[in-house]
């Protein structure tokens, strides 16, 4: 996992494909396994090594193989455990809009969303704080673009009022959403 910084600095990407395919196929065939039987649940003495498989699985677009970690760590989590339930959401949905399952993909961050409403009234400053951050700059954005793209301008319009200023220039290169919402609003 760390090799994969070192290779990308030594080697342009061409030269460093074969090196990720071989990264990728030994993620597929030991990861799983490792987190099931060795990791379970992730505690703090485990949570840097889950913090770097999801990186792994993200830098290498392994979607498939992330989606999958995601739904076996949401499964092994108790669901009085929000704030791990919710992070589980973020990162299935954003493997499903990857994969292109954009419905899917849809009720994960609103999932999040919704327990994000719920949630942030019983939390300290820090707590919200950041997850307002995470509302506003990774859940907020793909919800306004998958209503968009399904012809929901009013859902559209709701969740792209709720992104930071930073994160409506650059969403502009998921689509035109953003300045069609704010034209009509």
């Amino acid at each position: 996992i760390v090799l994969e910084d070192s290779l990308h600095q030594r080697f342009n990407t061409f030269e460093a494909e074969p090196y990720y395919e071989t990264m990728a196929e030994t993620l597929r065939k030991y990861a799983m396994p490792i987190v099931k039987y060795e990791l379970g649940s992730p505690d703090k003495k485990t949570y840097n090594i889950c913090q770097m498989l999801q990186k792994s699985y993200e830098q290498l677009e392994m979607w498939e193989e992330y989606l999958e970690y995601m739904q076996y760590q949401l499964s092994a989590v108790s669901p009085d455990e929000k704030q791990q339930v919710m992070y589980y959401c973020l990162g299935m949905g954003k493997c499903l809009l990857n994969l292109g399952r954009n419905q899917e993909a849809l009720e994960q961050y609103e999932t999040w969303h919704s327990m994000y409403k719920k949630q942030k009234a019983g939390l300290s400053q820090n707590e919200r704080s950041n997850l307002t951050e995470c509302n506003e700059n990774y859940v907020c954005p793909p919800l306004a673009n998958l209503y968009f793209e399904a012809g929901n301008l009013a859902k559209a319009r709701k969740y792209a009022s709720s992104i930071t200023a930073i994160c409506q220039i650059s969403i502009l290169q998921f689509g035109y959403f953003f300045v069609i919402c704010t034209a009509h609003s």
